[in-house]
C-alpha cells in the first residue's frame, strides 16, 4: 500500500489547545503459511450464505488467524504450519459456533463447508443501578459481557476489512469551527481522496498508554488522540478501562467505558452505542479525562460511526475529533494576579467514508470502482517557500482540498477526460498568475500539477514598468486579523539628497497589493502602514542595491 495513503490527521496550534492525530484502523498482521482452509458458511435452515462472519482459526484456545466472510460467505484463512486446530465462527446478533477438531498435514489444503444456526442472542435484563466496579476485566455483570462481545466483533470486523480486503474508500476529510454553544460557523473540506487499506496511521496502545491521550508534542502545541477500532479492542485499553451497561433508548443500549479513578494522566471516557434488536454496533462517543476541569467541562471529544456494508465489510463511516480553542487570561484573587484559560470555542476534524466496491471473492482482489487521482503542489515565489492554506477544486465539482505545510493537495474524480483545476488564495491571481490549469486525467495513471505565487520582480515590472530601476517594495496590507485591507497608506522615510528627510507613499490596492517603487539601497527605512494619521504597524528594513523585496504589513490588535 502507499505510504501516503496512511497519513496522519491533524494541525498544531500554538497556545490553542487544538491539535489532533486521527487514530483510525491500524492493521492486523496476516498470516502467511502454506496450509489453507477454505471455508463457505451458510446458514442452517435456508443453506443461504452469510457474509460478514469473522472466523478465527485456533489451536488451543489462541487465535493465529483470522478472516471475514464475504458476500459469498466464502474466506480463505491461512495456519502458521500443520497441526490440530478448531474454527471458531462469530457472527454478530447470533451464538458463536465451535467446530471440532481438525488436523492439517504438510502442504496439506483443507475445504469445510459449515452450516451456522439462526439462534440470535438475547440480551439480560437490565440492570444499570450500580457503578462500574473498574476491575481490570470487561466483565462488569452479564448484560456488559454479552454487549462486550458483539462490540469487540464488530471491531474486529472493521479492522479485518481494511487489513485484509484492503477495501477501497472514498475519504473526504473536513475541518469545521465551532462557536462555545455548539453551533458551525464555518465547514470545509480539506481533501477527498481514494484509499485502499486503513487511511490513517495509528499511534501504538502502547504509546498512548504511557503519554495518555492529550501531550504536549511540541512547547505549547498539545496534540490530542483518539481511540480508533483497533485500539479498542487491544489489551492495554480493556484492561486499563471499566466497562458497564447503561440504559439508552428504545432502541438503543450502552456499553460505557472510563479509565480508573486512580489513574492521573488523561484518557478517554465514553460510550459505545448498539442497536438493541440486532446488537450491531452504531457509534462511539468519548470525551477527555484527567485534564483539570475547564477541559473536561467543555465539549472537547470526539465520535465515531460504524456501518455495515451488504458484503458483510464493516467500515468507520464517519469520525470527528474536537478540540478547545482556549483563551488566556488573567484575574485578580486578593493581592495577587493569577492565571487562567477559557474555552472559546472547538475545531473540529474529521472525516466521511464511503465504500468504492463490493467486498472481493475469497482470495482475490476487490473490484474497484476507480477513480483518476490528482496531486498537485503550490510554491510561494515570494518567500521561495511552499504555500500553505491555498484551496484547490476540480471545476464542477463541489469537493476541494487545502494544501498542506509542504503546499501539496489531492483530489479524486469519477470524471476523466479534460478537466479544469482551479486554485484560490489571498497571494494568487494578483497578476496575471494562472489560478486555472487544464488537466487530462486518466484511471490508470495519476496525473500531478503546479502553481506558483509569481516572484517579486514580476510585480515589479508589472507595476513599476519594466525600467524600474533602484531598490523597492512589493506586497499586501491586512487587517488585525488577517483579511486582505484596500485603500490604506504605505509610508516610507528615508534620507536624501542633501541630508533632507524624504517619503515614499502609496495607498493599497485589490486584496490589498502595493508597491514602491524607488528606494533608496543601504538605509534603515522605516515602512509604516497607516489610516490617515493613525500609524496602524511599522516594520524597518534596510534593502540592498538592486532589490525588490515582499513585504507583508499587518494591522497591530486593537
Amino acid at each position: 500500500m502507499n505510504t501516503r495513503d496512511r497519513r496522519p490527521l491533524g494541525v498544531h496550534v500554538r497556545r490553542a489547545w487544538c491539535a489532533a492525530a486521527m487514530l483510525m484502523l491500524m492493521l492486523l498482521s496476516s498470516q502467511a503459511g502454506a496450509q489453507s482452509i477454505d471455508i463457505l458458511l451458510r446458514e442452517e435452515s435456508t443453506k443461504a450464505p452469510l457474509a460478514g462472519a469473522i472466523v478465527n482459526l485456533l489451536r488451543d484456545s489462541s487465535i493465529v488467524a483470522q478472516g471475514l466472510t464475504n458476500a459469498a460467505g466464502r474466506v480463505i484463512v491461512r495456519a502458521p504450519e500443520a497441526g490440530t486446530f478448531r474454527l471458531k465462527i462469530i457472527r454478530i446478533g447470533f451464538r458463536p459456533m465451535l467446530t471440532d477438531r481438525f488436523t492439517i498435514t504438510g502442504t496439506q489444503s483443507v475445504k469445510q463447508v459449515l452450516d451456522m444456526s439462526t439462534a440470535r442472542i438475547v440480551l439480560p435484563a437490565m440492570d444499570v443501578k450500580g457503578e462500574s466496579k473498574c476491575t481490570d476485566r470487561a466483565d462488569d455483570g452479564a448484560l456488559a459481557a454479552t454487549l462486550w462481545e458483539q462490540v469487540r466483533s464488530a471491531l474486529t470486523a472493521s479492522v479485518l476489512t481494511q487489513s485484509q480486503w484492503k477495501l477501497p474508500l472514498r475519504v473526504q476529510e473536513f475541518r469545521r469551527d465551532v462557536d462555545f454553544d455548539g453551533n458551525v460557523t464555518r465547514d470545509r473540506v480539506v481533501s477527498s481522496r481514494v484509499v485502499h487499506g486503513p487511511p490513517f496511521a495509528a499511534f501504538p496502545p502502547e504509546s498512548l498508554s504511557k503519554r495518555g491521550f492529550v501531550y504536549e508534542s511540541d512547547h505549547d502545541v498539545f496534540t490530542f488522540a483518539a481511540p480508533d477500532a483497533a485500539l479498542l479492542v487491544s489489551d492495554e485499553f480493556v484492561s486499563g478501562h471499566c466497562f458497564r451497561a447503561i440504559g439508552g433508548t428504545a432502541d438503543s443500549v450502552g456499553l460505557a467505558f472510563e479509565p480508573p479513578a486512580r489513574k492521573k494522566s488523561s484518557d478517554v471516557r465514553g460510550t459505545l452505542w448498539l442497536d438493541r434488536a440486532t446488537t450491531e454496533l452504531r457509534s462511539m462517543s468519548f470525551a477527555y479525562t484527567g485534564l483539570g476541569s475547564t477541559i473536561e467541562r467543555s465539549e472537547a471529544g470526539g465520535r465515531l460511526e460504524f456501518k455495515r456494508l451488504p458484503s458483510g465489510a464493516w467500515i468507520v463511516s464517519y469520525w470527528h475529533i474536537r478540540m478547545p480553542r482556549m483563551q488566556p487570561a488573567e484575574f485578580s484573587s486578593g493581592m495577587t494576579q493569577k492565571k487562567a484559560a477559557s474555552v472559546t470555542g472547538y475545531l473540529d476534524e474529521g472525516g466521511r467514508v464511503n465504500a468504492e466496491s463490493t467486498a472481493p471473492a475469497a482470495g482475490s482482489a476487490a473490484d474497484v470502482v476507480a477513480r483518476a487521482e490528482l496531486t498537485g503542489h503550490v510554491f510561494d515565489s515570494t518567500t521561495m517557500a511552499p504555500l500553505a492554506g491555498a484551496i484547490a477544486r476540480l471545476r464542477g465539482q463541489s469537493d476541494s482540498a487545502i494544501t498542506d505545510k509542504d503546499g501539496r493537495f489531492e483530489l479524486a474524480s469519477v470524471n476523466v477526460g479534460t478537466q479544469t483545476v482551479d486554485i484560490s488564495h489571498v497571494k494568487l491571481g494578483l497578476l496575471s498568475d494562472r489560478t486555472s490549469r487544464e488537466v487530462v486525467l486518466s484511471l490508470s495513471e495519476g496525473k500531478e500539477v503546479a502553481f506558483a505565487v509569481p516572484p517579486p520582480d514580476a510585480f515589479v515590472k508589472e507595476l513599476c514598468g519594466p525600467a524600474a530601476k533602484g531598490a523597492g517594495l512589493v506586497g499586501q496590507t491586512f487587517t488585525a486579523a488577517g483579511a486582505p485591507v484596500e485603500d490604506v497608506d504605505v509610508r516610507v522615510t528615508y534620507v536624501g539628497a542633501k541630508a533632507a528627510k524624504q517619503e515614499e507613499r502609496t495607498r493599497s490596492g485589490p486584496r490589498g497589493l502595493y508597491v514602491i517603487c524607488a528606494l533608496p539601497a543601504g538605509q534603515q527605512l522605516p515602512v509604516r502602514l497607516q489610516r490617515g494619521t493613525a500609524k496602524l504597524a511599522e516594520q524597518v528594513v534596510t534593502l540592498t542595491k538592486g532589490e525588490y523585496r515582499w513585504l507583508d504589513l499587518k494591522a497591530a490588535a486593537p
